[in-house]
């Protein structure tokens, strides 16, 4: 009897339970902190550009030519609207213009960082005779990449939940774009007059 009763205290219904529940007025609203944007470079990963700034200009399988740029956020929603452009300095020509819709990966309240943004690479406007891809006319040169990003919708600013108008942030970095390593054994072919498929 003794022992039943030892057993009963401590696994008895009447101990205190853990509130677990959440105080949704302690919750932290992104809107309340300051927006801001850093741009990187990093396919699966954000990596800050370091000295010497280049970007690839990498030639996809599909033949088209693409930069790669990642997406820092600090004091935002993890849901983002994002306006990629990429500036050709010289001519003042926009080479590239992407928007896009994500959600980035989280690393903390209100921070997070989204890898390996396609900037779309259109030299149209540059065609100068036979010269009429990006390697031709981009390589070498000063690029501006910049984004423009919210996490404030339409709907968001309708309801009144925020000020789309304030929550835009945008960040650009100036790189010099470098050729792909296969555009510059095509090159280096071309010179000499070889094919890098040819067999003797």
């Amino acid at each position: 009897m003794i022992l039943l009763l030892s057993l009963w205290s401590c696994t008895g219904t009447d101990a205190p339970l853990k509130d677990t529940s959440v105080d949704i007025s302690e919750e932290v609203s992104c809107f309340d902190a300051i927006p801001s944007i850093d741009i990187g470079e990093g396919e699966r990963a954000f990596e800050p550009f370091v000295d010497p700034f280049e970007a690839m200009m990498i030639h996809g399988p599909q033949g088209g030519w693409h930069i790669l740029a990642s997406l820092q956020t600090q004091g935002m929603n993890n849901i983002v609207e994002v306006h990629y452009t990429i500036e050709h300095l010289e001519s003042g020509v926009l080479v590239s213009d992407n928007t896009y819709r994500l959600a980035v990966v989280s690393t903390g309240t209100c921070t997070g960082y989204y890898p390996g943004m396609y900037g779309y690479l259109s030299v149209s406007s540059l065609y100068d005779g036979e010269l009429d891809t990006p390697p031709e006319l981009l390589g070498g040169d000063a690029l501006r990449i910049e984004m423009e990003v919210t996490d404030c919708t339409q709907n968001m600013d309708a309801e009144g939940i925020c000020d789309r108008d304030i929550r835009w942030v945008n960040a650009s970095i100036d790189v010099q774009a470098i050729l792909d390593p296969v555009d510059i054994e095509d090159t280096q072919d071309s010179d000499t007059g070889e094919s890098s498929g040819s067999t003797e």
